[in-house]
Protein backbone atom coordinates (compact mmCIF):
# COMPACT_ATOMS: atom_id res chain seq x y z
CA UNK A 1 0.00 0.00 0.00
CA UNK A 2 1.78 3.41 -1.12
CA UNK A 3 -1.76 5.65 -0.01
CA UNK A 4 -0.89 7.09 3.31
CA UNK A 5 -4.30 7.44 4.24
CA UNK A 6 -5.65 4.09 3.13
CA UNK A 7 -2.41 3.10 5.39
CA UNK A 8 -3.09 4.94 8.24
CA UNK A 9 -7.61 3.91 8.37
CA UNK A 10 -5.85 0.45 7.83
CA UNK A 11 -3.79 0.62 11.17
CA UNK A 12 -5.95 2.08 13.20
CA UNK A 13 -8.52 -0.76 12.37
CA UNK A 14 -5.88 -3.38 12.37
CA UNK A 15 -4.77 -2.33 16.19
CA UNK A 16 -8.48 -2.37 17.29
CA UNK A 17 -9.26 -5.67 15.90
CA UNK A 18 -5.84 -7.05 17.36
CA UNK A 19 -6.58 -6.46 20.84
CA UNK A 20 -10.45 -6.34 20.89
CA UNK A 21 -10.39 -2.35 21.37
CA UNK A 22 -13.32 -0.66 21.77
CA UNK A 23 -11.75 2.59 19.38
CA UNK A 24 -8.11 3.22 17.98
CA UNK A 25 -6.71 6.41 17.18
CA UNK A 26 -3.56 7.62 15.53
CA UNK A 27 -1.94 10.93 15.93
CA UNK A 28 1.07 12.13 13.66
CA UNK A 29 3.68 14.97 14.24
CA UNK A 30 2.07 18.48 11.69
CA UNK A 31 4.33 19.04 9.54
CA UNK A 32 7.54 20.98 10.97
CA UNK A 33 6.09 21.92 14.17
CA UNK A 34 6.25 19.91 17.59
CA UNK A 35 2.40 19.82 17.44
CA UNK A 36 0.58 16.30 16.95
CA UNK A 37 -3.15 15.97 15.98
CA UNK A 38 -5.22 13.01 15.47
CA UNK A 39 -5.49 11.30 11.53
CA UNK A 40 -7.10 8.67 11.65
CA UNK A 41 -9.64 6.97 14.33
CA UNK A 42 -11.80 3.29 14.05
CA UNK A 43 -14.46 2.22 16.28
CA UNK A 44 -16.62 4.77 18.36
CA UNK A 45 -14.23 7.94 18.66
CA UNK A 46 -15.96 11.33 20.00
CA UNK A 47 -15.60 14.05 17.83
CA UNK A 48 -13.47 15.70 21.47
CA UNK A 49 -10.60 12.71 20.72
CA UNK A 50 -10.25 12.65 17.15
CA UNK A 51 -9.67 16.33 16.81
CA UNK A 52 -7.21 16.78 20.12
CA UNK A 53 -3.93 18.54 19.02
CA UNK A 54 -1.11 17.70 21.71
CA UNK A 55 2.50 18.04 22.17
CA UNK A 56 5.44 16.40 24.49
CA UNK A 57 4.20 16.36 27.96
CA UNK A 58 0.77 16.54 27.76
CA UNK A 59 -1.27 13.90 29.36
CA UNK A 60 -0.94 10.39 27.77
CA UNK A 61 0.17 11.17 24.18
CA UNK A 62 2.51 13.71 25.38
CA UNK A 63 4.31 11.52 28.00
CA UNK A 64 4.90 8.83 24.97
CA UNK A 65 6.18 11.79 22.54
CA UNK A 66 8.51 13.15 24.78
CA UNK A 67 9.79 9.69 26.19
CA UNK A 68 10.08 7.46 23.41
CA UNK A 69 8.07 4.59 25.04
CA UNK A 70 4.90 2.61 25.13
CA UNK A 71 2.15 3.62 28.26
CA UNK A 72 -0.30 1.12 29.36
CA UNK A 73 -3.12 3.03 31.38
CA UNK A 74 -5.21 0.45 33.82
CA UNK A 75 -7.50 3.69 34.43
CA UNK A 76 -6.89 6.85 32.74
CA UNK A 77 -9.08 9.13 35.64
CA UNK A 78 -7.01 7.79 38.14
CA UNK A 79 -3.30 7.65 36.40
CA UNK A 80 -3.79 10.93 34.36
CA UNK A 81 -5.84 12.90 36.76
CA UNK A 82 -3.96 16.14 36.32
CA UNK A 83 -4.23 15.48 32.23
CA UNK A 84 -5.27 18.72 29.97
CA UNK A 85 -7.43 16.03 28.28
CA UNK A 86 -9.13 15.02 31.24
CA UNK A 87 -12.73 16.01 30.49
CA UNK A 88 -12.38 14.96 27.11
CA UNK A 89 -11.30 11.47 27.59
CA UNK A 90 -13.56 11.35 30.62
CA UNK A 91 -16.54 12.00 28.47
CA UNK A 92 -15.91 9.63 25.51
CA UNK A 93 -15.93 7.46 28.34
CA UNK A 94 -11.98 6.10 27.98
CA UNK A 95 -10.86 4.15 31.04
CA UNK A 96 -8.18 1.84 29.72
CA UNK A 97 -5.42 2.53 27.08
CA UNK A 98 -2.28 1.45 25.54
CA UNK A 99 -0.52 4.45 23.60
CA UNK A 100 2.74 3.48 21.75
CA UNK A 101 5.44 5.44 19.58
CA UNK A 102 5.78 5.24 15.64
CA UNK A 103 9.29 5.95 15.29
CA UNK A 104 11.59 6.72 12.42
CA UNK A 105 15.25 7.11 12.53
CA UNK A 106 14.80 7.28 16.07
CA UNK A 107 12.63 9.77 16.26
CA UNK A 108 8.59 10.03 17.37
CA UNK A 109 6.69 10.50 14.23
CA UNK A 110 3.28 9.62 15.87
CA UNK A 111 1.52 7.65 18.96
CA UNK A 112 -1.26 5.10 18.06
CA UNK A 113 -3.72 4.51 20.69
CA UNK A 114 -6.09 1.87 21.78
CA UNK A 115 -9.06 2.60 23.66
CA UNK A 116 -11.68 0.57 25.95
CA UNK A 117 -14.83 1.61 28.66
CA UNK A 118 -13.41 -1.16 30.92
CA UNK A 119 -10.54 -0.15 33.63
CA UNK A 120 -7.74 -3.10 33.56
CA UNK A 121 -8.57 -4.25 29.82
CA UNK A 122 -5.04 -4.30 28.55
CA UNK A 123 -1.86 -6.20 29.30
CA UNK A 124 2.06 -5.98 28.79
CA UNK A 125 0.90 -8.35 25.94
CA UNK A 126 -1.51 -5.76 24.19
CA UNK A 127 1.45 -3.72 24.15
CA UNK A 128 4.06 -5.99 23.29
CA UNK A 129 2.07 -6.67 19.91
CA UNK A 130 1.08 -3.09 19.50
CA UNK A 131 4.89 -1.99 19.52
CA UNK A 132 5.29 -4.22 16.94
CA UNK A 133 2.74 -2.92 14.96
CA UNK A 134 4.08 0.91 15.23
CA UNK A 135 7.41 -0.82 14.49
CA UNK A 136 5.52 -1.77 10.88
CA UNK A 137 3.71 0.95 10.37
CA UNK A 138 6.19 3.61 10.68
CA UNK A 139 7.95 1.91 8.12
CA UNK A 140 5.16 1.66 6.00
CA UNK A 141 4.66 5.31 6.42
CA UNK A 142 8.02 6.27 5.16
CA UNK A 143 8.06 4.21 2.04
CA UNK A 144 4.34 5.64 1.60
CA UNK A 145 5.78 9.18 1.87
CA UNK A 146 9.28 8.81 -0.12
CA UNK A 147 7.44 6.74 -3.06
CA UNK A 148 5.07 10.03 -3.05
CA UNK A 149 8.39 12.13 -3.06
CA UNK A 150 9.98 9.98 -6.08
CA UNK A 151 6.33 10.06 -7.86
CA UNK A 152 6.64 14.13 -7.68
CA UNK A 153 10.03 14.05 -8.49
CA UNK A 154 9.45 11.55 -11.72
CA UNK A 155 6.16 13.74 -12.49
CA UNK A 156 8.83 16.98 -12.34
CA UNK A 157 11.62 15.79 -14.80
CA UNK A 158 9.02 14.23 -17.07
CA UNK A 159 7.54 17.89 -17.38
CA UNK A 160 11.24 19.06 -18.30
CA UNK A 161 12.03 16.29 -20.82
CA UNK A 162 8.51 17.82 -22.59
CA UNK A 163 9.03 21.33 -22.25
CA UNK A 164 13.01 20.55 -23.18
CA UNK A 165 11.26 18.68 -26.34
CA UNK A 166 9.36 21.33 -27.46
CA UNK A 167 12.21 23.92 -27.07
CA UNK A 168 14.66 21.60 -29.44
CA UNK A 169 11.85 20.84 -31.63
Amino acid sequence: QVDLEAILHLIVERARTLVDAEASLLALRHEASDAFRMQAHSGCVPEALASLHLRAGEGLGGRVIATGMPVVVHDYLTEFGDSPFLTAVGEAGVRATVAVPLKTQGHVMGVLYVCSSVPNAFLEDHRQILSALADQTAIAMEKATLYQQLSAHAAELELRVQERTAALA
